[in-house]
């Protein structure tokens, strides 16, 4: 496979191009056509590349020490002891989290490249090679870089895990490698990775296996228990298992989300199998921290005994302390003042007999401090509650103060996950059968449903008097606009008024009107159509009786009626003849 890197060149066609300028040109270029390219030449690509990519420009902001601390938190500076044996996702989430632009574009440079190198090895067709660059020269001007992970997600079904392997590790690996670095929701995200939905809960028939699996293994297991644990629910189950000193819970553990995804996702199941004892998940170690800016204190860290040595060194100054006494002591003896004799010998001699005295005083310190030297070093140690140390005994107080610490991180992480699932977790979750269970007793789901509609009132009062509200508001703010421009007032005037909103009261009332209304003039009408002798719906089709109780009072009306409008019609061009039947009829 030849290699390429950012300053090569490649000869497409009968054009030499740069390494640089194509990948430029092909980190702007939508993930999802991308992957369309390699549908159309049916070509798949090793996940091992892109893991290769990310870790060449992962290095060296790992390896730093001033940058760890500066952008990671503890938790993922922590998360990072299992960088060497890190998957695919946990290496792509990753540098988000340094929040450093140019790492951002170096690790899509490096995948281009990585690309290209298998794309020239598997010797693609230059016509069709030429088109996709063509294409994505075309979709350069004014692109812009997609959101890292959702790039990279849309990538995945370009690259293949090799056999037995999901994710870029192999099972053995997978197990303690997810669960020491990694978050539940991680994990989730994984599984749907490689088409596993992983639930968020046990089912119910699930859980009654586990405790009865259980009593099993305590010897307590009976036909009559295994009845009862059946027909008990969900919360009665979970009340069980705590007085039975059963570990069982409907909430999936880390372990637990772990093997679903290896025993459902199609890379691992079939070699899957159930791990026999829980020490799978502690096989692989913490590798030890190596910076690539500090390497002075690589030096000191891994050596705590010399510090110890130090402290017991530093010790023997009280013997240094005990010492210069007897000095003092001798030196300002008499014999001192019997040297000045002579004013030449006192010029001379000083130096010499200064010497002399110490000179005996010596031979007399080394029989006096032999025997407290050794009494000494014995009481130190006791003194200091075991100084001494053996290398053994240190590794093992190390080796249980990380392990305390990796348990605080790990409760820590776990608290988080919990909290997010509560506030994410709906009050009812779906079953196997498309149905809902939910944790409330009836009483409390009634109180539930309470409170959502007292909540959805609310909030339709709130709307309504903010809608009021802000229609008063512009209705003062637009007489103020008018009064302040008359002009402008007069164009608006010619303009459609908004409808306001019609309230239910007069809603209700408009409805009454309007029936009313329809229903008198289809009474008239029929009253009408009687009168005139046209057509007596009652009388053909119904009771009679009924109808003219109904109808009389309609009917003489209308009778009166249709009389009135006659005369009107008929003495309308004879006045005279209205007169009298003006006078007749008042």
């Amino acid at each position: 496979m030849a290699i390429l890197t950012m300053f090569s060149e490649v000869k497409i066609g009968d054009k030499k191009v740069k390494i640089e300028e194509l990948v430029g040109t092909l980190i702007l270029y939508p993930a999802d056509k991308v992957v369309r390219f390699f549908e159309l030449i049916g070509l798949t690509v090793p996940r091992k590349l892109r893991m290769a990519s990310l870790r060449r420009e992962l290095d060296p902001y790992v390896t730093s020490k001033k940058i760890v601390l500066q952008t990671l938190s503890d938790e993922v500076n922590y998360r990072l002891s299992w960088y060497d044996h890190f998957s695919e996702s946990q290496l792509v989430n990753l540098v988000p989290q340094f929040k450093d632009a140019d790492l951002d574009r170096k690790a899509r440079e490096t995948l281009w490249v990585n690309l290209l190198s298998y794309l020239f090895d598997k010797q693609v067709p230059e016509n069709e090679l030429m088109g996709f660059i063509k294409a994505a020269k075309e979709h350069q001007k004014g692109a812009v870089l997609e959101d890292f992970i959702q790039y990279n997600d849309k990538l995945n079904s370009l690259f293949f895990d090799e056999q037995n392997q999901i994710d870029g590790l192999t099972p053995e690996v997978f197990r303690p490698v997810l669960f020491k670095s990694s978050t539940l929701v991680e994990l989730r995200e994984i599984g749907k990775k490689f088409g596993v939905d992983v639930p968020r809960r046990l089912k119910k028939n699930e859980l009654v296996d586990i405790i009865i699996k259980e009593l099993k293994n305590q010897d307590k297991y009976t036909k009559e228990l295994e009845d009862k644990v059946s027909g008990l629910a969900v919360i009665q189950l979970q009340r069980f298992a705590i007085e039975h000193n059963i570990k069982a819970s409907i909430e999936l553990k880390k372990e637990e989300i772990i093997e679903y995804i290896l025993s459902n996702a199609s890379e691992t199941k079939e070699k899957y199998y159930v791990p026999s004892t829980p020490g799978v998940y502690e096989e692989i170690k913490p590798s030890v921290r190596v910076y690539v800016d500090e390497e002075p204190e690589i030096q000191v860290t891994p050596e705590p005994e010399p510090v110890i040595e130090k402290v017991v060194e530093v010790e023997p100054e009280p013997v240094i302390e005990v010492k210069p006494e007897p000095v003092v002591e001798v030196e300002p003896e008499p014999m001192i003042t019997v040297l000045p004799v002579d004013e030449e010998v006192e010029a001379l001699k000083p130096e010499p007999k200064a010497v002399e005295p110490v000179e005996e005083p010596v031979k007399v310190e080394p029989k006096t401090p032999e025997s407290p030297r050794p009494v000494q070093k014995e009481e130190q140690p006791s003194a200091l509650g075991g100084a001494y140390i053996s290398k053994e005994a240190f590794e093992g107080i190390v080796a249980e103060l990380r392990a305390l610490r990796m348990d605080l991180n790990q409760y820590h992480q776990a608290m988080l996950d919990k909290a997010y699932e509560k506030a994410h977790r709906p009050i009812l979750t779906p079953t196997f059968m498309m149905g809902y269970e939910t944790t409330l007793s009836a009483k409390e789901w009634d109180k539930v449903e309470k409170s959502e509609a007292k909540q959805i009132e609310e909030m339709n009062t709130v709307k309504s008097e903010l809608t009021s509200s802000t229609t008063s508001v512009i209705e003062t703010i637009k007489e103020e606009d008018n009064l302040a421009n008359p002009s402008v007032s007069d164009k608006k005037k010619g303009k459609k008024k908004e409808k306001k909103p019609i309230g239910k009261v007069r809603k209700t009332l408009r409805i009454v009107f309007w029936s009313v209304l329809l229903l008198g003039i289809i009474y008239l009408a029929a009253a009408f159509l009687r009168a005139n002798n046209v057509f007596d719906f009652w009388a053909t089709y119904g009771n009679t009786d009924i109808y003219n109780t109904i109808m009389n009072p309609g009917y003489e009306f209308a009778s009166h009626a249709t009389e009135w409008i006659n005369t009107t019609i008929r003495f309308i061009g004879n006045w005279e003849a209205f007169m009298n039947w003006f006078n007749n009829v008042f």
